[in-house]
């Protein structure tokens, strides 16, 4: 060391000192913490921001704004319980799916996968994409979908019997399925458009719809003109009801 020069050092606190220093900073911070905490304009924070992210085509946003208002009061930021809000808006049966997420300082953001309908089912019910029912309010925008019916319980048989017709047997032939039905017996009916009834019986369902789309396909179909009724329940034949009697 140059002994004509002098050199600052800083010099360290001592134990005492930070001693000092804790016992008056911890006690101050926690007192911040708490009186923030408690403190009416942080708790009762309004919610003043509502996001709502989906795609919708039976549910109207503004609905679902209003059922999130209706569900959270006036209760603040800290007070949503997001849990009891999220089972609150499944209830609406158009919600298939959420998630609510807090957005700092005054917000609410919403996820929001709406039910997908691809049938009616009996009596004001609906079946969506993975063949579950659920039970909307309105019937608005259903009336074009096919209408199953049968015996509770076998929504899954029917629905399996909507797929194969509608993927596989039914294009094609110039029609589409308006009604699949199953009795309780056991017995399918199918109702296509040009209003045809096809009656298949309660066994060798295979069969008889392929022996129903032999005769509905284009080439074979002319002589159907004025057929109302194809009952298929016979092994060797079918019989065929018309809508003028004698033709």
């Amino acid at each position: 060391m140059n002994p004509g020069r002098t050199t600052a050092m800083a010099r360290p606190l001592s134990a005492a000192r930070r001693h000092h220093y804790r016992a008056v900073l911890l006690p101050a911070l926690v007192l911040l913490a708490v009186a923030v905490w408690q403190s009416p304009q942080w708790i009762s924070l309004p919610i003043r921001d509502l996001q709502i992210q989906g795609q919708f085509r039976y549910l109207e946003p503004g609905q679902l704004r209003q059922l999130v208002r209706q569900a959270i009061g006036q209760r603040g930021f800290f007070d949503v319980d997001i849990a009891a809000l999220r089972q609150r808006l499944l209830q609406e049966p158009w919600l298939r799916e959420i998630r609510v997420q807090r957005l700092w300082p005054d917000g609410i953001r919403l996820y929001v996968t709406e039910q997908s309908a691809v049938a009616r089912w009996g009596e004001g019910g609906a079946l969506n994409e993975r063949g579950e029912i659920f039970w909307p309010e309105r019937s608005t925008g259903l009336l074009e979908l096919p209408h199953l019916q049968g015996p509770e319980g076998q929504q899954a048989l029917l629905f399996a019997r909507l797929r194969l017709l509608q993927e596989r047997a039914l294009p094609g032939t110039g029609r589409h399925l308006e009604r699949l039905q199953l009795s309780g017996r056991g017995a399918w009916t199918l109702f296509l458009s040009g209003d045809l009834q096809v009656k298949l019986g309660r066994t060798h369902f295979p069969e008889r719809l392929q022996r129903a789309l032999d005769l509905l396909r284009p080439a074979e179909a002319g002589w159907l003109s004025g057929v109302r009724t194809m009952d298929l329940r016979y092994p060797n034949g079918v019989a065929l009801g018309f809508t003028t009697p004698g033709v």
